[in-house]
């Protein structure tokens, strides 16, 4: 039983420490959403979903492409 705990603890310490990297950082967007060329209707609509809501929450409007922009950001990609 105690090993089950610290195998558990141990996994919960590694993912905290795999945080995430922000989309937005100080009310602007700081990474893009990446689609295919032609992407499936599921994958626009989650891209829009997800999009609107970050918005919605921060005021920020993080930009759906279909191919990665030259910026050094975060790169959120659906292929």
């Amino acid at each position: 039983m105690n090993v089950n705990r610290f195998i558990f603890v141990f996994a919960c310490l590694g993912a905290i420490h795999v945080s995430a990297a922000p989309l937005v950082k100080d009310g602007s967007p700081a990474g893009e959403f990446v689609l295919a060329k032609s992407p499936a209707g599921a994958e626009s609509f989650a891209a829009n979903d997800v999009r609107d809501w970050i918005e919605k929450i921060t005021g920020a409007a993080v930009p759906i492409l279909n191919e990665p922009s030259t910026a050094a950001n975060l790169k959120v990609s659906w292929f």
